[in-house]
């Protein structure tokens, strides 16, 4: 009787032991990812799905899928990316963040030639920054507007 209850107690302390320390690899693992942003794209890949994997909180994972469809996108990788900004969207904190989210993947969209679907994504991009007045975030959608506009060989309609 006492072995299995030992045994239980112990792989209790595995468990949490183990939960304890995802959290603080959580940090290391992202430093390692984000130092490969601009060196080693296949490198910041691995770490950034390491990153996914380990993710506990909202916070984590929203910054573990960005950061990989981010460098999915950079790597061409767009079905990827696609999946990852999606996955990302579910942990947003807020509608800002949301709405970034929707733009970047009207661009991989547009990367992946469904111009519908990226036509749509930048629509809402733009009507929502428009209405909140985010003038940062607005001029990256009119970028990305202006991407599919020059995709459909439509430069009249682009607005200066």
């Amino acid at each position: 009787m006492k072995q299995p209850v030992i045994l239980l107690a112990l792989c209790c302390m595995l468990f949490f032991s183990h939960t304890t320390k995802s959290q603080t690899n959580f940090e290391e693992t992202y430093k390692k990812a984000y130092a490969f942003t601009t060196t080693n794209t296949d490198s910041a890949l691995f770490w950034a799905q390491k990153c996914a994997k380990i993710a506990q909180t909202h916070k984590q994972k929203y910054q573990a899928y960005y950061f990989l469809a981010y460098q999915a996108n950079r790597a061409c990788l767009f079905g990827l990316a696609q999946i990852g900004y999606k996955k990302a969207f579910k942990y947003a904190s807020d509608s800002t963040n949301k709405y970034r989210l929707m733009n970047n993947l009207a661009n991989t969209y547009l990367s992946t030639g469904d111009l519908k679907k990226a036509i749509q994504a930048n629509k809402l991009s733009i009507d929502y920054f428009n209405k909140t007045n985010n003038g940062a975030f607005l001029s990256y959608a009119f970028q990305s507007k202006a991407s599919i506009l020059r995709k459909q060989q439509n430069y009249a309609a682009i607005d200066l």
